[in-house]
């Protein structure tokens, strides 16, 4: 009688009633790394996120890889596949002020509309969450000058939303350690006769590619995020970025607190009139900054920020109808 199936043989291995879950094995070990499912699936969708390409075809190639970043096994095969990389950030890169106005220039596709941006950046955003990745995230230059770009005012409100998100992530990973702007002139000097072009001012690279992908223009970007015209959530959830940022080991709070812009937002969104939660967060997110002994008597000695922390304190002493709660 011949032996039943799956039971084990005379040697003490396996029948043939095994080979079926050996064969799923190797259909699992034969899958890339990323989740592709073989090298003409990965060619396919990398030369649909191509620069030209139209968006018919861009978005499902960009939904796909979306997927792909959806699986935590993704995160780091995907961000170290340098062809993924770049197709991401092509089609996430910000409008350029310039394109099409050089007669001379070669002829340039048509830039990434806002829809393939934003899905773009909310597959960088998956990938981020890979603590391994958001270190070589928060120093790449492409993908800083993508994100200060895209969080401009004039900018889809979905894309900068996602935006501010993934430059929350690279923040806590160290991508802002030295925005101050203390060096600079508050008014910006008199432009003079450049030397080389004769003109004022010089334009002696017009038309080359404008980068903005520097500490202060970062911090810049991230500011932008605390606007009144955006979101309580997305304002409350900078002000705890910055907050937390402040108190950690990751940048120096004084090489911080040395941006214009940072110390002018966190002072505008700790004012009365500011939605509670958001003034709360502010508020917070100063006293951060006077756990630093440098920052401290800068902080007391800037008006602003001083009359700032006193119509906090004397919110906070109000007590409302119900007790123990306070209101601002």
């Amino acid at each position: 009688m011949a032996a039943a199936e799956g039971a084990d043989d005379e040697d003490g291995g396996k029948s043939e009633g095994g080979e079926p879950e050996n064969a799923e094995k190797k259909q699992e070990e034969d899958h890339m790394d990323g989740g592709w499912e073989d090298e003409e699936e990965r060619a396919r969708l990398l030369a649909q996120c191509q620069p030209g390409t139209q968006d018919e075809e861009r978005l499902p190639a960009l939904a796909a890889l979306h997927e792909k970043a959806m699986e935590s096994s993704n995160w780091e095969p995907l961000w170290a596949d340098k062809d993924v990389r770049a197709a991401l950030l092509s089609c996430a890169d910000p409008p350029d002020p310039d394109f099409g106005k050089n007669p001379f220039g070669e002829e340039e596709p048509d830039p990434p509309s806002d829809f393939v941006r934003t899905l773009a950046v909310t597959t960088l955003v998956c990938l981020a969450t890979c603590v391994g990745n958001r270190s070589a995230m928060a120093e790449h230059p492409l993908l800083r000058h993508a994100l200060v770009g895209n969080a401009d005012e004039d900018r889809a409100f979905r894309l900068r939303e996602r935006v501010f998100l993934l430059l929350c992530g690279l923040l806590l990973a160290g991508a802002c350690t030295d925005p101050s702007d203390d060096h600079v002139p508050s008014r910006p000097p008199t432009p003079m006769k450049c030397e080389v072009c004769g003109l004022i001012p010089c334009v002696c690279k017009a038309g080359e590619k404008v980068w903005r992908n520097s500490d202060l223009e970062v911090c810049h970007a991230l500011m932008l995020g605390v606007a009144p015209e955006l979101p309580v959530g997305l304002r409350v959830g900078v002000l705890g970025t910055l907050c937390t940022v402040a108190l950690s080991s990751v940048v120096d709070p004084a090489l911080l607190w040395g941006n214009r812009k940072l110390r002018a937002g966190l002072v505008n969104a700790a004012l009365p009139g500011e939605p509670e939660d958001v003034r709360v967060g502010a508020l917070e997110a100063l006293w951060a900054f006077t756990a630093c002994d440098l920052v401290q008597p800068r902080m007391w000695g800037e008006k602003p920020v001083r009359e700032a922390l006193l119509r906090g304190a004397e919110a906070y002493a109000k007590v409302g109808e119900v007790e123990g709660e306070t209101t601002l």
